[in-house]
Formats: structure tokens, C-alpha cells, sequence
């Protein structure tokens, strides 16, 4: 035995009976209680682990894939929420059905007995997804995905995978958009024009230059030559 819980107060035991009440059990037996149970310490009692119920030792986030037939409500809920008909080819939702469990008791966390203060939850990217290729938005179906409401979640992208903060869990649902990006030519490409003289720096090999073309064009270019040369001068 690893896990024994208290229904109620803390049982009026000696403390060399003990050892015969746990005789045979785990070396890391852990014991349980309710938070309004009184008579029992933390973080052992009587030399055993011991912890209320409501401590982080008994939070556990179970994360699973929303069941198949609920999908199609949600994503009819999200395409609503954002005005587009249906997804592109770059996008794609995500579903999962996430709760907070006891793993002490099996017990679900509901609204009534939530953290006060919420927790942080981790759900690792879809597959072949990371924080660069994607961007997220994250859905949130707080009364279940038949529910009129619909929340968009913050979230935190990190390299282990997307983090949020909830005071509920329910079902969710991740829309993923694929990052397009222009493509991008590497490397030297060198363009020839023939229309424009080297430019070297030397304003006497612009007009030879120019001079050469004059000769082996005839007066058509030497006007070219010409003007070439004005403007140069300008």
C-alpha cells in the first residue's frame, strides 16, 4: 500500500501503534486528508508523509484528445467566433479534452472546488509544430463544447510547448496557422546591360569609351557621344 486517505479527523492512535497499522506497506506510504479534517500535521504526520487533499501533490492535468464527436461542434463553434466558413490549407484545429484530476481519489476538479488561484498548464505542439513555423490561438469551451461561450485563451509559446493559465478546465481547441514565408534568393547574380558604359571611376575611359562606340557606329552614336559627354560635364 502507497496511499491511504482519511475520511475523516485524524484517529486516536498511540504512537507505538502505528508502526502495526502501516506494518508492511510502502516505504513511501503517503497519507491524505481532508482540508477540514483536523488532528493530522504537514508535511508528515506521526513519521508518514502527510498532505490535505487540496495541495499540489494531489493536482494532476490529464490531457487527452477531445472524443470525435464533439469535434465537429467545436470546430463549428470556432469558425463562428472568427467569421471564416471553413479552414485553408495552412490551418488546422486541434482538440483536447483537458481536466484536473486527484490522482489520490480519481476525483475531477469542477468550478466548485478549482484552485482559487488557477493553475499553468502545458500542452506540447502538434506534431511537426513548433513556436517559429505556427502561430496559435487558443480556445476555450468553459461550459463544454454544446455551450454558447467561447473564450480565446493567452498563451505563452515556449521551446517545451504552449503555455496558458485557467481557472477552468474544459475542452479546447488550438487553431494553428502554418507561417508562409517570401522566398528568399541567395547568392550573386550578376545582370549585364549593355546600354550603360562601365563606370570606373575615371572620367577619361567614359569618353574613350564612348569614343570607340562613335567610330563603329558612324554619326548616329556620335551624337550619343556627344550628348554622353555634356552631360558628364554637367
Amino acid at each position: 500500500m502507497k496511499k491511504v486517505v482519511f475520511s475523516g479527523n485524524a484517529p486516536s492512535v498511540s504512537n507505538d501503534s502505528w508502526e502495526y497499522v502501516f506494518a508492511n506497506c510502502s516505504p513511501d506510504l503517503t497519507l491524505y486528508y481532508y482540508p477540514n479534517a483536523t488532528g493530522f500535521t504537514t508535511p508528515d504526520w506521526h513519521g508518514y508523509a502527510c498532505y490535505p487533499l487540496s495541495s499540489e501533490e494531489t493536482e494532476e492535468v490529464q490531457i487527452d484528445t477531445l472524443p470525435q464527436e464533439q469535434q465537429t461542434a467545436a470546430q463549428s463553434k470556432v469558425m463562428a467566433a472568427i467569421g471564416i466558413p471553413s479552414l485553408n490549407e495552412n490551418q488546422k484545429l486541434t482538440y483536447y479534452d483537458i481536466q484536473l484530476v486527484n490522482p489520490v481519489t480519481g476525483e475531477v476538479y469542477t468550478k466548485d472546488n478549482f484552485p482559487s488561484e488557477g493553475i499553468d498548464v502545458l500542452i506540447p505542439y502538434p506534431d511537426g509544430m513548433t513556436k517559429d513555423n505556427n502561430t496559435y490561438r487558443l480556445f476555450h469551451f468553459p461550459n463544454g463544447v454544446d455551450g454558447e461561450m467561447v473564450e480565446v485563451t493567452p498563451l505563452v509559446l515556449t521551446d517545451a510547448g504552449i503555455q496558458f493559465h485557467v481557472d477552468s478546465l474544459s475542452p479546447f481547441a488550438l487553431l494553428s496557422e502554418q507561417v508562409t514565408q517570401s522566398t528568399t534568393v541567395t547568392g550573386t547574380t550578376t545582370v549585364s546591360d549593355t546600354t550603360k558604359p562601365p563606370k570606373t571611376g575615371d572620367s577619361s575611359m567614359d569618353v574613350t569609351f564612348l569614343a570607340i562606340l562613335a567610330i563603329v557606329a558612324g554619326s548616329s552614336c556620335a551624337a550619343t557621344v556627344i550628348y554622353r559627354k555634356r552631360h558628364h560635364k554637367a
